[in-house]
């Protein structure tokens, strides 16, 4: 059955078994690193993600505040707008 392989010498088989042995080991180093490697960038854009949502959030918060403690005049600003509108609709 492995007629072939007696027909090598001690050298050659020894580096054949070295080399099938080095391949399947970088194989597998290979697998588990690309793994690993999924897993952390996952890991990553989650942690991104959620300082962004943080920052959202905190913007959010102030606004409101500015809104509830009359920072920001609501009517003023509209009407701001609509005169803005209406030149930008004169050309210039």
């Amino acid at each position: 059955m492995l007629k072939w392989l007696h027909k090598w010498s001690l050298s050659a088989r020894i580096l054949a078994l070295l080399l099938i042995g080095l391949t399947v080991t970088l194989a597998v180093s290979y697998a588990v690193f690309a793994v690993g490697s999924r897993a952390r960038a996952q890991e990553a854009m989650v942690e991104r993600a959620s300082a962004l949502c943080a920052v959202a959030d905190e913007a959010k918060n102030h606004v409101s505040l500015l809104h509830r403690t009359g920072a920001i005049d609501g009517k003023a600003l509209g009407e701001e707008l609509k005169a803005d509108l209406a030149t930008a609709r004169d050309g210039p």
